[in-house]
């Protein structure tokens, strides 16, 4: 089993059967009187099997919820560095953006340079895949561009399913670099947006836990962004 697994178990007390739903949500308020949400939903737990897995979220507005990994607690950031690690990644700094009726959490993982792409999937299938060679943005003035690759592949009706995008990205005027992955026409959307410094090369994995209740097909979207534009690639999801 793998070490962060025990720490895991030693940093929180979580329920040993998972909740009825797809996801528990117990409301919480903080000493200044902000309110938070503390989602509990099945994770993979890395070596084949389903894990609970808290996440702390920031209601917003539209209805929204955001996540900051500065806010988590410690079982829920060791989670989120192992799930990255898997990917030769880091756990994601800047805020992301949970958003649509059926999504249930969601992660983002970062790296600077020109490492290892992580290559799209839905987690709990071994044969998914990227949906194709991926899309690219490139200004032709500029040595800026975007990849962005969305995933493909097959699930089973009325179960959990954590879909994975991949965004690389390299831009040469400061700003915001961005990455969404989107389930469904964004019936289940996490995004992420961080601040980065002319001239950075990165990559970033969004992943949103999602679900479909009757068989059909269903688009899977993957964006990036940067200063001077967006990459957009498509795949598709069947349940069966």
């Amino acid at each position: 089993m793998p070490m962060f697994i025990l720490l895991l178990s030693a940093a929180a007390t979580m329920p040993v059967t998972p909740p009825p739903a797809a996801y528990r949500d117990e409301h919480t308020q903080e000493r200044d009187g902000t309110k938070r949400i503390v989602r509990t939903a099945q994770w993979s737990d890395l070596d084949g099997g389903l894990l609970l897995v808290e996440q702390k979220l920031r209601p917003n507005p539209d209805d929204s919820l955001s996540y900051f990994f500065s806010e988590q607690s410690l079982a829920t950031q060791l989670y989120h560095h192992a799930l990255c690690e898997q990917d030769g990644m880091t756990a994601g700094q800047g805020e992301g953006i949970l958003s649509g009726p059926d999504a249930i959490g969601g992660w983002s993982c970062e790296q600077e340079g020109d490492g290892h792409l992580p290559v799209p999937r839905l987690e709990q299938e071994p044969g998914s895949k990227s949906s194709s060679v991926g899309t690219l943005l490139h200004g032709d003035r500029s040595a800026d561009y975007v990849f962005a690759y969305a995933p493909s592949g097959n699930v089973g009706v009325g179960e959990n399913f954590r879909a994975h995008g991949s965004v690389r990205f390299r831009t040469t005027r400061a700003g915001n670099a961005e990455a969404l992955i989107g389930v469904d026409n964004r019936r289940c959307v996490y995004r992420v947006s961080r601040y980065y410094s002319a001239g950075t090369t990165g990559s970033f994995a969004p992943w949103v836990n999602c679900i479909v209740h009757v068989p059909t097909t269903v688009p899977t979207e993957t964006v990036g962004c940067i200063p001077w534009g967006c990459a957009t690639d498509r795949g598709r999801v069947v349940a069966y």
